[in-house]
């Protein structure tokens, strides 16, 4: 059984997932997500539920896959309108990292 992640490493894991979910042509399955950052499945669900709780990923349709989430789409607007993603996001991230350890 794999070592639990350290709070920094799941962070990463968390972040990398996102972004894979973001740069996705079409919204990718767990599984696919999970292979492609080379994570066992359980931990990818782990991480994506996080992600899920707080706004920044959500589930599209029966087939479980994954796209951007409301809290995002809020900021990308935001965004658009002359804000800075990294300050508009600090706050969230932040509670990720607490949320994760």
């Amino acid at each position: 059984m794999a070592e639990p992640a350290s709070g920094s490493q799941a962070v990463d894991r968390a972040a990398e997932l996102l972004v894979r979910i973001m740069q996705s042509e079409r919204p990718p399955s767990v599984g696919e997500l999970a292979e492609a950052a080379g994570l066992p499945k359980s931990t990818t669900s782990r991480l994506l539920r996080a992600l899920e709780t707080r706004g920044l990923v959500q589930r599209d349709g029966a087939r479980g896959s994954l796209r951007p989430g409301s809290v995002l789409l809020r900021y990308a607007r935001r965004a658009g309108r002359g804000g800075d993603l990294v300050e508009l996001t600090a706050a969230a991230l932040d509670e990720l990292a607490a949320l994760t350890g």
